[in-house]
C-alpha cells in the first residue's frame, strides 16, 4: 500500500487513464482522414442494416416467429447489434489476436509494463464499431417505441444490465479462443466462424432450432444470454428455452461471470506462449 491506497487500485488507476488517453489518440488519429473515417462508419451502418433487413423479410415471410411478435423478435435483435456494436468498439481487437502471433507483435507486448490484453485492445480504435453502434442503437430504439410493455426503473436497468452482459459474453467467447490462438495460431479461423454463427442465430428465437442446436447455442457458445433469454425474461415471451428460470433470470450476471473465466484462462494461455518458433 501507498497513501493508504492498495497497489492494486493504483495499478487499475494507472491502466485506466492510458486506456483513455490511448482511445483518444486512435480516435484522433483516425478521424484526421475523413474519407475514409466516414466510409467505415458507413460500412459498420450497412452490415447491420444487412441484417436488419434479413429479419424484415422473415417477418414478410411469417406472421409469428416460434409465436413471437414483430416487437420481441425486434427488440431481441436489437439488443445483439448493440451489445455487438459495444464488443467491436471496446474489444475487437482480441480477434486480431492470431494474426498479431503469426507476425511476432505479441513478443513485443511480452516486454512492456502493461498488461498484453491491454495493449492489444488498444493498438487501435475501431471506427466501424461507431457504425455498428448507430445501426444497432436505431434497430433498439425502435423496439422499445414498439414494445407495449409497461417500463419502470427496474426494467430498465435489467435491460442495460443485459445489455453490457452480451457485450462481456462475447468478449469472454473470443477470449477464451485468443488463449487457444496464442499457443496455435493456425487455428485463427475459429473466432471467424464464431462471429458469423452469432451473426446467423444470435438474435432469434433459438426454441425454433432443433434441441441439440439451441442447447449448443446456450451452453457451449452462450449466444442464448446475449439477447434471446433476456428478451424473452423482459417480455414473457412464449417458447421453452430449455434454460431454467432462474439461470434465464440472472443472464446480466453471466457475462460478468464469464469473462472473469474467461480472463483467468487467457491469462494461463500466455504464460504457456512460447513464441512463433515455439
Amino acid at each position: 500500500m501507498w497513501n493508504g491506497i492498495p497497489a492494486g487500485v493504483r495499478n487499475a488507476r494507472r491502466c485506466a487513464r492510458i486506456a483513455a488517453r490511448m482511445t483518444r489518440l486512435n480516435f484522433v488519429a483516425r478521424s484526421h482522414y475523413r474519407g475514409d473515417f466516414l466510409i467505415a462508419i458507413a460500412c459498420g451502418v450497412l452490415w447491420q442494416t444487412s441484417v436488419v433487413a434479413f429479419v424484415g423479410v422473415v417477418l414478410s415471410r411469417f406472421t409469428g416467429f416460434g409465436g413471437w411478435t414483430t416487437g420481441a423478435l425486434v427488440l431481441s435483435v436489437g439488443m445483439r447489434l448493440l451489445s455487438h456494436g459495444l464488443f467491436v468498439m471496446f474489444f475487437g481487437r482480441i480477434t486480431m489476436l492470431g494474426m498479431l502471433v503469426q507476425e511476432g507483435m505479441v513478443e513485443s507486448y511480452l516486454t512492456r509494463p502493461l498488461p498484453v490484453l491491454l495493449q492489444v485492445l488498444l493498438s487501435s480504435f475501431s471506427v466501424t464499431s461507431i457504425g455498428d453502434l448507430l445501426a444497432g442503437g436505431a434497430v433498439f430504439a425502435a423496439a422499445l417505441v414498439q414494445s407495449d410493455l409497461a417500463w419502470d426503473l427496474g426494467r430498465a436497468c435489467y435491460l442495460i444490465a443485459c445489455v453490457l452482459s452480451g457485450t462481456l459474453i462475447e468478449a469472454a467467447v473470443h477470449l477464451v479462443i485468443a488463449g487457444w490462438v496464442v499457443r496455435r495460431p493456425q487455428d485463427s479461423g475459429i473466432g471467424l466462424a464464431v462471429d458469423e454463427l452469432a451473426g446467423m442465430f444470435g438474435g432469434y428465437p433459438l426454441h425454433v432450432f432443433p434441441l441439440p442446436v439451441a442447447m449448443a447455442l446456450t451452453y457451449v457458445v452462450p449466444l442464448a444470454f446475449i439477447s434471446y433469454l433476456p428478451a424473452k425474461v423482459l417480455l414473457d415471451a412464449p417458447g421453452g428455452s430449455g434454460v431454467p428460470d432462474w439461470l434465464a433470470a440472472a443472464s446480466p450476471l453471466v457475462g460478468p461471470v464469464l469473462f472473469a473465466l474467461a480472463l483467468a484462462l487467457w491469462n494461463r494461455g500466455l504464460r504457456r506462449y512460447r513464441g512463433v518458433g515455439g
